[in-house]
């Protein structure tokens, strides 16, 4: 009879003095296992997941960016976590701190927490939409760990990044379930480690911007499709239309412009007006010139050109003149560019309130 286990290989420090175990790890890690799950919407998804021994963990360690080594180790580098709050804290206690936990199936195949597999999937696919299209490793661009916590608090109608590379998605709603959404919140990443925009005002209202611009990309990459322009797809209740974004009554140029002292001035509201000029210049202008030119112009615009300080006519110019470098001065990409930021933002000095 021969008898075999999952092996195992210590490495052991122990203090000479005491006798006592400072540390130890097993030098022969588990591996990543393809699988599958089923998703808040129903769906089944494929994921990557991590046999620890005992189960399959939402630990994907299928991208470039993964270093090696333990991934339950925070600091391993170059994995996609997940993990449930188990709908922590409290909704009569937000400030207060939580645990969080494993997502774990006893089959690669699961069934795994529904919510945990729709996060590891769109954060898989975001990943993948910033590296294969503009190729970006991580939010950082450097291959970092992103870590993703579902089903925070009960009833908790947001998502929200809390960088570095860390992303919390409330129960409220299905906003795991769309990759817009999920990629969105990486979206902000990458914006915290480039342009670094304020979070107020205009400068806010790009921030938002960028993010949605790359959520609806993220989204068309995986579907291998056309955008359907809405953000909010798979998001019971939600759906807000970059062609129109009067519909949720929105802004669409600076003739709308909302002052507010709300929601930072009106960083969610006033984003619509250059989401607007995106599809303008993709797909809804008089000379569109398609998504693979238009996210190429705006993620030169975001990493190279704009600072924390920009405002809409500064995204203006830094526009055209990425449009300028990447397909040549006066090209049909910054035509159409210029033509799409003149027709919602203006031009020259105008000011919010101004029509344009």
């Amino acid at each position: 009879l021969l008898q075999q286990g999952i092996p195992e290989l210590w490495s052991v420090f122990v203090n000479a003095r005491t006798g006592a175990i400072v540390t130890r790890w097993n030098q022969i890690p588990r591996q990543n296992v393809a699988g599958s799950g089923v998703g808040l919407l129903g769906n089944n998804r494929s994921l990557n997941v991590w046999w620890d021994g005992a189960n399959y963990l939402t630990l994907d360690t299928s991208k470039p960016m993964y270093a090696g080594g333990d991934p339950k180790d925070t600091d391993t580098a170059g994995v996609i976590r997940v993990f449930d709050a188990r709908n922590q804290p409290s909704p009569n206690s937000p400030g207060e701190s939580f645990s969080i936990f494993h997502i774990n199936a006893n089959n690669p195949n699961g069934p795994y927490l529904a919510d945990g597999v729709s996060a590891s999937y769109n954060l898989s696919e975001s990943y993948d939409y910033f590296r294969e299209v503009h190729n970006r490793d991580s939010y950082d661009g450097k291959g970092s760990s992103l870590f993703a916590v579902v089903r925070l608090s009960q009833n908790y109608n947001n998502a929200y990044y809390l960088g570095p590379g860390k992303m919390y998605f409330g129960d409220g709603l299905t906003f795991a379930a769309s990759l817009d959404v999920v990629a969105h919140e990486l979206g902000h990443g990458v914006t915290s480690e480039s342009a670094k925009l304020i979070y107020q005002n205009q400068s806010g209202a790009l921030n938002e911007s960028f993010s949605d611009i790359f959520g609806e990309m993220a989204e068309a990459r995986s579907n291998g499709a056309a955008p359907d322009w809405i953000k909010g797809t798979g998001v019971n209740g939600i759906a807000f239309s970059f062609e129109n974004p009067n519909n949720n009554n929105y802004p669409m140029r600076m003739s709308q412009f909302v002052n507010t002292d709300q929601d930072n001035g009106g960083v969610h509201v006033n984003s619509w007006i250059i989401n607007h000029a995106f599809s303008l210049t993709a797909s809804g202008g008089s000379n569109p010139i398609g998504i693979a030119d238009a996210e190429q112009i705006w993620y030169r615009a975001l990493t190279t050109k704009l600072t924390a300080n920009s405002q809409f006519l500064d995204a203006r110019l830094a526009l055209i003149q990425s449009a300028n470098e990447l397909f040549g001065d006066n090209s049909a990409q910054s035509q159409s560019v210029a033509a799409a930021l003149d027709a919602v933002v203006g031009v020259g000095n105008r000011l919010a309130g101004q029509d344009g």
